[in-house]
């Protein structure tokens, strides 16, 4: 089981396509972990036990279709931690500890389709929480 990646871990994999850390004990995604890895289009983080998401750690991963953080412990999102993600199609968040999104956290995610927000703590989504996603045809 992984607890710790570190930051020039994917330096040399730049082709990789696919990406499975899935079960491990991973706890925080460190800034830029994956920033080398500009042709990723699959990422699974599930049930780990992630806290936090820095804000650029899914920098550079401009192809990324689908991205699963379900799982995990992940308490809040801020507006910033997915905004390279312009090619997002999939999100998963569900089982989490998500209380608090942030409004814009979703802004830059103009091709998403699916997003994923089943069995967290949420009490409140803003009126314009979707206003940019409007390929969105699954939430739950």
């Amino acid at each position: 089981k992984i607890n710790i990646i570190e930051n020039e871990t994917f330096n040399y994999f730049r082709k990789v396509k696919k990406v499975e850390l899935n079960f491990n004990y991973l706890n925080k995604v460190n800034e830029r972990l994956f920033v080398y890895l500009n042709e990723l289009e699959y990422l699974n983080l599930s049930n780990n036990k992630i806290i936090e998401i820095e804000n650029r750690s899914f920098e550079g991963l401009v192809n990324l279709k689908i991205l699963s953080l379900s799982f995990n412990k992940i308490k809040f999102l801020n507006e910033a931690v997915f905004r390279n993600l312009i090619n997002l199609q999939e999100l998963e968040l569900n089982n989490n500890q998500l209380s608090k999104i942030s409004h814009k956290s979703f802004q830059n995610l103009t091709k998403l389709q699916a997003l994923n927000l089943k069995d967290n703590c949420l009490f409140k989504i803003e009126k314009d929480q979707f206003n940019t996603n409007s390929e969105l045809n699954y939430l739950d």
